[in-house]
């Protein structure tokens, strides 16, 4: 993941899925787990951020809650979680 901290007032996250992952299923498999952990979790995220999340091969095969878990986890440490 690649964060900065803008002046813009909402959050804007970008995702990107490379062909290391694997096939184009798997690609959009874990595209749409990561967008669907952020449209659930937006309103916890601070504002004034820009953040890339590169989708690792784990998400190919990973349930809602660990990709949840993991992308929780990243966005705490690179401080964009509110209150955290």
């Amino acid at each position: 993941m690649y964060v900065v901290r803008t002046k813009r007032e909402p959050v804007r996250i970008g995702f990107v899925t490379t062909k290391r992952i694997g096939n184009a299923v798997a690609r959009n498999r874990a595209r749409r787990l990561m967008k669907e952990v952020y449209r659930l979790h937006r309103h916890e995220l601070s504002s004034h951020y820009e953040a890339i999340l590169l989708a690792a091969a784990f998400l190919t095969t990973a349930t809602y809650s660990e990709a949840e878990k993991a992308l929780l986890a990243l966005w705490r440490k690179a401080g964009m979680l509110e209150g955290a």
